[in-house]
């Protein structure tokens, strides 16, 4: 805060990255306030691709909440500036993950489907076949067709991911 003041980015980032902390240690409102406090500093200071950072985190951690229609909103919101900025990073595959994560927990794997698939093309292309996050979004997407009935699929996705984590986690 010292070098950029109480409103600079990097505090932003902190507060976010701080209130993660305070939610797994159950100090909900105080979590809230540093996500609130985080996401201010990102709007006042005309920042989209920190907000959309924030949007992402609050809404995760809505979700963990059970909190699920908050969550649903912040992390559109995340993936819709993602979108007019054009960005496609692996960030935005993350919010996109995040966003199927949310829906199979609710059971709907028919909407979570696209965004898994999108975000497993980004991760294939961005990071390999043989990356972590590439086999976790295998597994989701296993978990997408069992829970359709699609059980050939399933099985398919789920030895793509253990072929694509085994070397990256042993």
């Amino acid at each position: 805060e010292k070098l950029e003041g109480p409103n600079g980015i990097d505090v932003s980032t902190t507060c976010s990255n701080l209130a993660v902390t305070e939610f797994w240690q159950g100090n909900y409102s105080a979590s809230d306030a540093l996500d609130l406090r985080a996401l201010s500093i990102a709007r006042s200071a005309g920042d989209r691709l920190q907000e959309a950072f924030v949007l992402d985190n609050i809404g995760i951690l809505h979700r963990a909440e059970g909190r699920f229609s908050e969550s649903e909103k912040e992390l559109q919101d995340a993936l819709g500036l993602y979108v007019q900025l054009r960005l496609t990073s692996v960030d935005v595959a993350l919010v996109k993950m995040d966003l199927a994560e949310l829906y199979l927990q609710q059971d709907e794997a028919v909407k979570a489907e696209p965004f898994l698939l999108d975000a497993l093309a980004d991760y294939k292309t961005r990071l390999g076949s043989a990356n972590p996050l590439t086999g976790h979004s295998l597994s989701l997407l296993g978990d997408v067709y069992r829970r359709k009935g699609e059980f050939q699929q399933a099985d398919n996705a789920y030895q793509e991911a253990l072929a694509s984590l085994e070397p990256t986690v042993g």
